[in-house]
């Protein structure tokens, strides 16, 4: 059974399909079934799992179509009708069959108490009246739930006054699934033949207007699996951890011998621990972070991030590990091995001085010619001869490719933009100069060695949002 609980890895997930779908692997020898994937399976089990992909993918973008068809009715305003034609058929067989049948326990109730069946029938049209409530509050949950969705989707605002705007729609987190994006296109666009809203009854006799979930389940309409918008509250978290750690190297405020034995460190492993526990904020904050992404793939896989990024069918894995149940202890450690690089890639600065205090055996990072000559940066450094020749290189070359070769920065959203050339200098100078600790003269860029984290990002979800460029922010 311990085997059983343990988390199962993408290959193994798409191995299992594979066998699923082909014909029991028998052996010629032992006439027993032969155990483990293999990569004939994993094969069959990816090929399966592309289809179906595309085929989510084709159906949200018909229902996409449909949603901005009803959108463009829609000019003063978005409502749905509690009472939708197409649901009028079903609840009008609903009413018609519980109205016969409180009808007949009626008259038996007109007998009196002693009446033969009088609490049966009671008691039968109690539960009437409350499945009639309950469906009518589920119409207009339907109802609310798809003008809201249309809202979204529209970028459709109301103020208090009732006056109508329009801006950008909603931008719901990057590790949104494609069933999620189904669920959302067939509640806006209306789509009842994959809906196929029915209204069922529980074990109790409780009645429920319910809906098919893009996966097949029937579910009440408020259980149904939609997309929501990133929530950064623990990025911020990490984010802070990073910085401060940052901080407590440069400042040589460690009171610790060694920063893996200290307080510091098991207190911000104690925080991420605590802020990154449940699958779905690690799915979404990996997601926002592709980078993580990548190396989670590599270790489930078994290969280098290099060859996860150079494989040809790299997006497609990228968009199926959507589905993954991540393993969280996984990911937690890659977030602490960050946090430990982040402290033995700093420099200790000492106050006041020229000298670079090397602690341990943590090996020294570059530091950048402008960080000798920066007034808001932490004290001078010295510059070696070997610093010097490295900078006089990295200060020829453009903002961009600065940025692009710095291995502080592996954000691949930004790193693909400067690549493409949509991410241009003229944009970096324009957002990056109001960064603290980053000066830019003369096509040079000074200050990425020792810039905190959170300001550049900050920098960077700014020029996104502002320019529309994607950088996976």
């Amino acid at each position: 059974m311990a085997e059983e609980d343990k988390k199962t890895s993408a290959f193994d997930s798409f191995s299992k399909m594979g066998a699923i779908m082909g014909e029991a692997r028998l052996s010629q020898e032992q006439g027993e079934r032969t155990l483990g994937p293999s990569l004939e399976d994993f094969e069959k089990g990816y090929d399966l799992a592309l289809k179906l992909q595309k085929n989510a993918k084709a159906k949200i973008n018909k229902n996409k179509e449909a949603t901005q068809k009803l959108l463009d009715q829609f000019p003063g305003g978005i409502s749905v009708p509690k009472m939708d034609e197409q649901l009028d058929g079903l609840v009008s067989n609903f009413l018609t069959e519980q109205r016969g049948i409180y009808e007949t326990n009626a008259k038996i109730e007109g007998q009196g108490a002693k009446a033969e069946g009088y609490d049966v029938a009671v008691g039968t049209n109690n539960q009437i009246d409350r499945n009639v409530i309950a469906v009518n509050n589920d119409l207009e949950a339907f109802a609310n739930l798809r003008t809201e969705l249309l809202k979204e989707v529209g970028g459709v605002t109301e103020d208090e006054n009732g006056e109508i705007s329009y801006d950008k729609p909603s931008e719901y987190a990057k590790g949104t699934t494609d069933y999620q994006n189904q669920n959302l296109y067939n509640l806006t666009s209306g789509d009842y033949e994959s809906l196929k809203p029915e209204i069922t009854y529980n074990e109790k006799g409780d009645a429920r207007l319910t809906v098919l979930d893009s996966k097949g389940n029937r579910v009440n309409i408020n259980e149904i699996d939609l997309p929501e918008e990133y929530d950064n509250s623990s990025e911020v978290v990490y984010d802070n951890l990073i910085d401060s750690t940052q901080e407590l190297k440069e400042k040589g405020e460690l009171k610790s011998e060694s920063w893996e034995g200290s307080v510091d460190r098991r207190k911000a492993v104690k925080s991420i621990k605590e802020n990154f526990k449940d699958e779905k904020t690690i799915k979404n904050y990996m997601f926002e972070h592709p980078d993580l992404i990548d190396q989670y793939m590599a270790n489930d896989q078994g290969i280098s991030v290099e060859e996860v990024r150079k494989d040809p069918e790299y997006e497609n894995k990228f968009e199926m590990f959507k589905e993954t149940s991540f393993d969280v202890s996984e990911v937690q450690d890659l977030l602490i091995k960050s946090l430990d690089e982040t402290y033995t890639g700093s420099q200790t600065v000492q106050e006041q001085t020229n000298d670079i205090v090397e602690e341990g055996d943590f090996e020294p990072t570059d530091i950048e010619e402008g960080d000798t000559i920066d007034d808001n940066d932490m004290g001078k450094y010295a510059v070696t001869e070997e610093t010097e020749e490295e900078e006089t290189e990295e200060a020829a070359q453009p903002i961009g490719n600065a940025i692009f070769n710095n291995p502080r920065i592996n954000k691949r959203g930004v790193l693909r933009a400067i690549k493409s050339g949509e991410l241009t200098d003229e944009i970096l100078i324009k957002y990056l100069s109001e960064v603290p600790g980053i000066t830019i003269e003369n096509n040079e860029i000074k200050g990425l060695s020792t810039v905190k984290p959170s300001a550049f990002n900050n920098a960077m979800r700014k020029i996104q949002e502002e320019t529309e460029i994607d950088l996976d922010y």
